[in-house]
């Protein structure tokens, strides 16, 4: 066999030199048939076994068949070939070879690493395979005839090998603190047994075979090699720490003799005489020399070989494998071989050429001759009989159909490769599709059968990695764009076997073997090295590599499931919220350690990484907590904890210490998550929880990832033991990688560039393990908190203001916004702009303020003036983000980047409701009513004052003073007094006559009174104007009001216009002060800031001269509501929301778009009316290159216009144009002298002086419009006056429409107004009269107008009944709250059914809505009081319940039409405080405290209870179980979370609910305690609060002992004067059923017996007896003073029970004790 191995070792060299893939050998035009060999020999194929296998053997000439291994074709022998076809009877003869290590030297360091040769690694099995071509040149072996056996001398030997190889143990080669690298290397593989310098046998003999050796003439000495390899690496000084001398022959002569250092592994060649032979074995022996002085010398054997000459004598066998030397003094040797038994024997030299040798018997003897090689090569050589010709078990078709997957012909295109198993198939086909499709990312996914890779690319040995390497490899090489990643679905299992693990890896255990269904690389394992070190990447993965270690279907399912899921919310693409997206930004950190230094340093990395993983891009948000004892988290922690995995992490990172199946850092159980969705990645620096390769442990990364519908999408850890210096090394290059420099990329790709950035040649030991180790568990085209841009947020918990106690002492506010960022960082500056509206229609205040980038959440403050005369009451903050948007954003640029909230600053005051203002009423006896600010007010003192001129100083000025409480203040028609007499004077109002009313509170300061008229029409309602004063709050434009002589005058008509640009604007704050202004403001219609992209454009401003305002753009916010500025269409970027969703007072024209600039020219030369103003100015600057190419002609209209500076060849700057339609001398112009340059320009606007208008308050809301009156009087006799009338209708979501334009004549109606006017579209109107007089320069005076309609009615809080509030503001968490208070229908109009909304905010700013049914119609007059209860439960601090009625239901829309809404809303405050008493824990065992170290029954009840004193946070439920953490240690050192239900739901623990009597919950355990020796049991308790047990956990240790014992007794006290008891320690799981204890003088005399009965309650444990013996003999009298001696007789089934040593054991002689009386 030795040339045989060296033909073996010259084949492997050609594979590796021609072979890249192992594939290259298939013809894929033809089928190939497999079968396995696992035994060497020669085997048959007959037609009968082919025929039954499906080979078309009819078919197929037997020149055509060829059959292959080893990736080469063998030679065969067709029997019965000689007539050209394949008949039944015929067959074909080879010879196989079980698998060798051929394939494993391609994936050690190098081919000579290898170390047993003769155990190979994963499989001694391989495949071969029949095909068929048309050739008939295919390889045959070659027929020798000669038998001329005089010719030749009969050779006297041949060589023989025999050998001894060990595989009892894997060593992993080198090692470092007990650590190994997962790459092949030098003293790995299979070895046998360990020797130990220290044992009696400190060597290891193999005996080998060399029976029959040839000593005579000629005879070559023999030639051996042993291997060997060091098993320990012991501290030493000198030379070594291994000391070995191989040996041989009964004598131990020494062949070599070695000191060596660590692993390394010893390859010894040599020779030995031939005499020196031993005559049926040869001892070779490995002996260790323990002199080197040091503690341990471990040394292990991977074999020992010797090949000698042998006699031709073949020992009786019928199969034979032997040598033939090469013949140096004949061209052929004749052999004649004796001892063999065959009655057909066959003979075969097996390489490089195959021939057929014919063998002639005679007498026994069988002769031969064997031709020499041309290359004088030796050859092997096997003689058989037929009877020992093998036969395969089975031959089936590759892929069932005989036909190989043409790779070659795959599209590997940034493919994704996923390869699973045949088990899993369905589920990794259901995987591609997933992977195809647009939600899974379009991949094109490669799907293989990991058994036909073995068989195309492995060599045809099952579970050899090298079929998926080189698949890989070939994938990559076939690819132009290399393919993305690699997905193994499916389990993998370790090889080797591990001394500390249980259960063997794959290569000698069959259960491993077949739950191995995607092998991995090395030992320790490592998937990253299955693609490593293939091209220039040397560690790192060829292809992005992630394994999901699938038993079964339903995991695959599981997990695609969770992926789908995940994705869904990951999706860049689908809707952007704070509730669905923030928590992707969520991250945890769990810092572990064994000591403080450990966890010092832990600490210290984790903090490093959450500065990247804060910082740009990734913008998270790192939640961290820190190791500072070994035990596991407490419940309130652990609470906080779970609550945030359940609302969402992105990442958790571990860094700690670890066994395989969880951290030292110990979280709850994923079992016990609720994150359906919103699963986590994980990081686990720590060792052995990567390690998803073991045969029946479950490792912490699977308990994650394989868990159903919670857990963890992916699972990065180390597969075995790593260095923390080497684990933070990776760490933070990872963690930078994903929140900053690969952002966006997939995880499997983040970690394939980690590797490459920290590899280098020659990298530390523990760097490279990291970098091989570091499984990916998990899709590897998993992506992490990945957005493609920003996406900015406000919502309802954005806006809150400070201080929360408002009176007339504050000046100014905060107005609190916050910003959330749901997608990646934006880095650039942006704008907030709140606007502020004021009670009652009040005017608007706009501040603004710049943020320089967002990463997560940023809070930006406004400090805004209170303004108490204006501000108090329902104010309105709206805060827009980035409006217009600057910063990119990924979903939505506008509805989610704006918010309004209202609050009510509860200042005393009272506003005027009804009749509401300018009110028409039909009776003349009314209630005059007011709604206090706040409706749940306290006491206080009212003025009401009512006359018939707004100055409130006619004789029929009354007033009334009221005190209430807050809500509905009135005052009857019956209860006013004269101010003059202040006698009581009934107010009964005249016919169209005119009152103003006015409202305040009772101040000692002044009066802040708020004022509303009414006119009083018998039998109408409505709205009108008829007294003079009426009209002093309406809006003037170029009129002046003169009170003073009662008449409207024309005013000054001009107005200043002003413009800024900002050349080559950058930043947000140079586009938003690029802007133009008229009279300084920025009001619709007067001016218009900022504009939409970085590309350069014409901004047009046109203005009309009447009316000195802009044209808006066209906008159409939806529905039934027209669209506004329709003829105002011109091609405009911004036309219609183009830029902001709103109307705009400038028109944006795209420099470079031709189409736009011919829109631009169209609108200047043809749109436009003569004597209209426009402005023209640049967004950035003029961009004259593209006017060149593709607008020439716009110079032309600048020149038209009048302009001069503006022509071709001049530089890009910005500039401003100002004119007049049809006047080129009026032109402006402003020209910037370098493009960064800020112009502005300022001009005056000027208008008429016969022109003017007045607009009226907003009218309504109505239910149906009736009719419309006016009437208007000229200044002169002789008048030209002109008057036109304009009715504008508003809807809810107040867009205007003009509905009506007419004559303003001097007396005239509109009758029916509903015919033209859907109250339902539009609920209000506003009155618009336009007047002009160009000869009189005298406007037309309005008399009166009124619009007659059915008003809306009017529902308020009211408090003025009281607000019933128990028990009081300020309550503890776990009471209810009462509220009750009345809602009141104030008009003289129905409601239908009432809408109330309630809800809490929080003392985060959270809205939490509470459920209330919609209520019964609130007719005239009527009032709603409901009591509403309130939970406190989770509302610690300070919070307010709010209520609206009639809510709000969109775009400005109430649930039904109403008055007013200031007086819809309230706010309670309340606080809720915490309790922060702990809850006391206690623990029984069966009913009894115990002691540490105490002795227990196996089955003990152990009771745990929770005394909490809080009497409103009861523990009642079963959810309540979760406040407790219950582990126990077993003896083996395994610590377990007691869980109270398993995995399938079932009950492992029984509770018991505590009441408010006795305030315990309860926990029973039943203890099933298998195995003896010492536990651990760890409690630790919180209450509902979060309180915890105490300062102390229940922390005790325990034995359990199984066997049946019991201690010496003691009795105590000794001496005793009155009364003893027993004390003693029992054992077992049983209590005794025989238990005496005998008391006897020193003469042995029995005077006491004390049975069982009358020692009371027994127990497994420590044991005090309740019986007290008194000292008295069996009749009861005592005994007299002395000494006694005493014993116990114990017995279970009458058998004793034996006696468990104790300290009491010094005290007894033979099992007797002493007991002193002394009374």
């Amino acid at each position: 066999m030795w040339n045989k191995l060296l033909t073996i070792s010259f084949l492997l060299c050609n594979a590796v030199g021609f072979s890249q893939f192992g594939n290259e050998w298939i013809d894929y035009d033809q089928q190939y048939y497999t079968f396995p060999i696992h035994q060497d020999g020669v085997y048959k194929l007959d037609y009968t076994f082919l025929s039954d296998a499906g080979v078309p053997v009819a078919t197929i000439a037997p020149e055509n068949y060829q059959i292959f291994g080893f990736e080469k074709e063998q030679e065969i022998w067709v029997e019965g070939a000689e007539d050209g076809t394949f008949d039944p009877g015929d067959y074909i003869l080879f010879y196989a070879e079980k698998n060798t290590t051929w394939l494993d030297s391609i994936i050690y360091e190098s081919p000579d690493k290898v170390s047993n040769r003769y155990y190979p690694h994963f499989n001694d099995t391989i495949h071969y395979y029949l095909t068929w071509n048309a050739s008939a040149d295919n390889a045959r072996v070659i027929e020798e005839t000669d038998v001329d056996f005089g010719a030749y001398v009969p050779r006297a030997y041949f060589l023989k090998t025999s050998f001894k190889e060990g595989h009892d143990l894997y060593l992993e080669g080198y090692k470092v603190s007990g650590m190994s690298k997962s790459s092949y290397s030098a003293g790995e593989g299979w070895f046998g047994y360990r020797i130990f310098m220290g044992a009696v046998v400190n060597y290891q003999d193999d005996n080998l075979s060399t029976t029959n050796a040839y000593a005579g003439d000629g005879a070559p000495n023999a030639r051996g090699t042993a291997v060997s390899a060091g098993v320990s690496d012991a501290d030493f000084e000198g030379a070594g720490n291994h000391h070995l001398q191989l040996q041989y022959g009964l004598s131990n002569t020494v062949l070599y003799d070695t000191v060596f250092v660590g692993y390394q592994k010893n390859k010894f060649d040599f020779e030995i005489p031939v005499a020196s032979l031993g005559a049926t074995t040869t001892r070779i022996r490995h002996q260790l020399i323990n002199d080197l002085g040091v503690i341990s010398d471990y040394q292990s054997v991977a074999f020992s070989e010797l090949t000698y000459a042998h006699t031709p004598n073949l020992e009786g066998a019928s199969y034979y494998e032997l040598t033939v030397p090469h013949n140096l003094t004949a061209a052929k040797t004749h052999y004649s071989f004796s001892s063999f038994s065959a009655a057909a024997p066959l003979a075969f030299t097996l390489g490089p050429e195959m021939k057929k040798i014919p063998v002639v018997e005679t007498g026994g003897i069988y002769d031969l001759i064997v031709p020499n090689l041309p290359s004088g090569q030796d050859q092997d050589f096997v003689i058989l009989d037929e009877s020992s010709i093998l036969v395969p078990e089975d031959i089936n078709p590759i892929n069932g159909t005989g036909n190989f997957t043409n790779y070659a012909t795959t599209n590997f295109e940034s493919a994704y490769l996923l390869i699973s198993h045949e088990t899993l198939w369905a589920g990794a086909t259901d995987y591609k599709a997933y992977r195809e499709s647009l939600p899974g990312g379009g991949y094109n996914v490669v799907l293989a059968d990991v058994n036909e890779l073995y068989h195309q690319f492995g060599g045809g040995v099952p579970k050899h990695v090298i079929g998926l390497r080189r698949f890989a490899h070939f994938a990559y090489a076939q690819a132009t764009e290399k393919p993305n990643f690699l997905f193994l679905l499916g389990k993998g299992i370790r090889e080797a076997n591990e001394n500390i693990a249980t259960g063997f890896g794959t290569r000698q255990g069959a259960l491993s073997y077949d739950a191995c269904l995607i092998p991995t690389f090395g030992y320790p394992t490592s998937d990253n090295l299955i693609t490593s070190q293939l091209e220039d990447n040397l560690w790192s993965p060829l292809i992005a590599t992630g394994r999901l270690a699938a038993h079964t279907l339903e995991d695959v399912y599981s997990y695609l499931n969770k992926v789908q899921e995940y994705e869904l919310q990951q999706d860049p693409n689908s809707f952007y919220s704070v509730e669905d997206k923030l928590w992707q930004k969520e991250i945890l950190h769990f810092g572990g350690g064994a000591n403080e230094v450990e966890q010092s340093i832990f600490k210290y990395y984790l903090e490093s990484y959450e500065t990247d993983l804060e910082g740009d891009k990734f913008g998270g948000n790192v939640s961290s907590y820190y190791k500072t004892v070994s035990d596991p988290v407490d419940p309130a922690i652990l609470t906080d904890v779970t609550d945030l995995i359940d609302n969402g992490v992105s990442l958790m990172t571990f860094f700690g210490h670890a066994s395989a199946d969880g951290f030292d850092q110990n979280i709850d159980d994923p079992e016990n998550w609720n994150n359906m969705g919103k699963y986590p990645v994980v990081v686990g620096n720590a060792c052995l929880t990567g390690n998803v390769f073991e045969p029946s442990s479950v490792s912490a990364s699977e308990q994650y990832v394989l868990i159903e519908n919670k857990g963890a999408i992916a699972f990065l850890a180390n597969s075995n033991q790593a260095f923390s210096n080497s684990l933070n090394s990776f760490s933070e290059v990872l963690f930078l990688n994903i929140s900053d420099t690969q952002y966006g990329l997939a995880l499997g790709e983040q970690t394939q560039h980690t590797i490459d950035l920290i590899q280098y040649e020659g990298m530390s030991f523990g760097l490279q393990n990291v970098c091989n180790q570091m499984t990916l568990h998990g899709d590897p085209a998993i992506k992490v908190n990945s957005h493609p841009d920003p996406e900015l947020e406000i919502n309802h918990s954005s806006i809150f203001f400070s201080p929360s106690v408002i009176d007339l002492t504050v000046d100014s506010i905060d107005v609190n916004v916050v910003v959330y960022n749901l997608g990646q960082s934006a880095l650039d500056t942006f704008a907030i702009e709140l606007t502020r509206s004021f009670p009652n229609g009040g005017g608007d205040s706009l501040y603004t303020k710049l943020v320089s980038g967002i990463d997560y959440i940023d809070t930006v403050v406004f400090t805004v003036p209170f303004y108490n005369n204006i501000g108090v009451g329902i104010n309105t903050f709206t805060a827009s983000v980035d409006i217009p948007s600057l910063i990119p954003e990924q979903f939505d640029e506008v509805n989610n980047n704006v918010f309004a909230k209202q609050v009510l600053f509860d200042v005393d005051g009272i506003y005027p409701v009804w009749p509401y203002n300018f009110a028409v009423i039909p009776d003349d006896t009314i209630s005059i009513k007011g709604s206090t600010v706040n409706p749940f007010a306290g006491m206080a003192n009212y003025r009401f004052e009512i006359d018939t001129t707004d100055l409130f100083n006619s004789p029929e000025h009354l007033y009334r003073e009221v005190s209430s409480l807050g809500g509905v203040v009135e005052v009857d028609y019956n209860e006013w007094l004269n101010v003059t007499s202040g006698i009581n004077q009934e107010l009964i109002l005249e016919d169209s006559t005119v009152y103003f009313w006015r409202v305040a509170v009772v101040d000692t300061g002044d009066y802040y009174w708020v004022e509303h008229s009414f006119q009083h029409i018998n039998g109408k309602s409505g709205w009108g104007q008829d007294h003079f004063f009426q009209f002093k709050d309406n809006d003037y434009l170029f009129l002046d009001y003169e009170r003073s002589i009662r008449k409207r005058l024309f005013g000054p008509s001009y107005k200043s216009i002003s413009c800024d640009v900002y050349g080559n604007a950058t930043g947000w704050y140079q586009f938003a002060f690029t802007l133009f202004r008229i009279d300084g403001s920025l009001d619709p219609g007067y001016g218009e800031y900022n504009f939409c992209s970085t590309n350069p454009q014409f901004l047009v401003a046109v203005i009309d001269p009447y009316t000195l305002k802009s044209w808006g753009t066209r906008w159409d916010d939806g529905g039934a509501i027209p669209m506004q500025n329709p003829d105002h269409g011109f091609g405009n970027a911004n036309d219609n929301g183009g830029c902001r969703n709103r109307v705009e007072d400038h028109f944006g024209f795209y420099q470079d778009n031709p189409v736009q600039v011919d829109a631009f020219e169209n609108l200047m030369m043809n749109e436009i009316p003569d004597s209209f103003y426009y402005l023209i100015y640049t967004s950035r600057y003029a961009n004259y290159s593209e006017w060149d190419i593709g607008s020439p002609d716009i110079y032309d209209v600048f020149a038209d216009l009048g302009c001069d500076s503006i022509y071709p060849g001049r530089e890009e700057v910005p500039f401003i144009v100002f004119g007049k339609m049809g006047d080129p001398s009026s032109t402006k112009e402003v020209y910037g002298q370098y493009l960064d340059e800020l112009i502005h320009f300022q001009d005056t606007l000027w208008g008429f002086d016969y022109l003017g208008e007045e607009t009226s308050s907003i009218i309504g809301p109505s239910s149906e419009w009736e009719n419309l009156y006016w009437k208007q009087d000229a200044m002169e006799a002789m008048t030209e006056d002109s008057t036109r009338l304009k009715v504008t209708g508003l809807s809810n979501a107040g867009s205007s429409t003009l509905l009506i334009d007419t004559l303003f004549t001097p007396n005239d109606s509109i009758m029916n107004l509903f015919t033209i006017i859907d109250a339902n579209e539009y609920p209000y109107l506003q009155l618009n009269a336009q007047h002009w007089d160009s000869s009189g320069f005298t406007p037309a005076q309005i008399d009166r107008w009124h619009v007659l309609y059915q008003p809306a009615p009017e529902a308020a809080l009211d408090g003025t009944a009281g607000v019933y509030w128990l028990p009081n503001d300020t309550l503890y968490e776990g009471q209810d709250i009462a509220v009750a208070f009345d809602i009141k229908n104030i008009s003289n109009i129905p409601m239908d059914s009432l809408l109330v909304n309630y809800w809490i905010e929080d003392a985060e700013h959270n809205l939490i809505p509470i459920d209330y049914p919609r209520q019964d119609s609130l007719r005239i007059g009527e009032t709603i009081r409901d009591t509403l209860t309130i939970p406190t439960v989770n509302h610690l601090g300070f919070n307010s319940l709010w209520v609206e009625v009639n809510p709000y239901i969109g775009s400005g829309l109430t649930d039904q039409l109403e008055q007013y809404h200031f007086n819809n809303i309230g706010q309670i405050p309340f606080n809720v405080l915490g309790d922060n008493e702990n809850p006391i824990l206690d623990v029984t065992f069966n009913g009894y405290h115990i002691l540490n170290g105490d002795l227990i029954d196996p089955r003990s009840e152990v009771l745990i209870t929770l005394k909490d004193e809080n009497p409103y946070l009861i523990m009642e439920d079963e959810d309540d179980t979760a406040n407790f953490g219950i582990y126990l240690t077993d003896p083996n050192g395994v610590q377990t979370r007691l869980n109270f239900r398993n995995s399938a739901g079932e009950p492992q623990m029984e509770w018991i609910p505590a009441d408010p009597g006795n305030k315990k919950f309860k926990i029973i355990y039943t203890g099933d305690f298998k195995l003896n020796g010492t536990y651990r049991l760890l409690v630790q308790g919180v209450d509902q609060s979060g309180n915890i047990s105490g300062d102390f956990q229940y922390d005790i240790e325990f034995e359990v002992d199984h066997n049946s014992s019991i201690t010496h007794l003691m009795n105590y006290p000794n001496p005793f004067s009155t009364s003893t008891q027993f004390v003693f320690t029992l054992s077992g799981a049983t209590i005794p059923d025989e238990f005496t204890i005998q008391i006897m003088t020193v003469t042995g005399k029995v005077v006491r017996e004390i049975t069982k009965d009358e020692l009371g309650d027994i127990r497994i444990g420590r044991n005090i007896s309740e019986y007290r013996w008194n000292g008295t003999d069996e009749y009861g009298d005592a005994l007299a003073n002395g000494v006694y001696l005493y014993r116990v007789i114990v017995k279970i089934d009458n058998e004793t029970v034996e006696h468990r040593e104790s300290g009491a054991d010094q005290y007894f002689t033979k099992e007797f004790g002493k007991m002193y009386l002394m009374r």
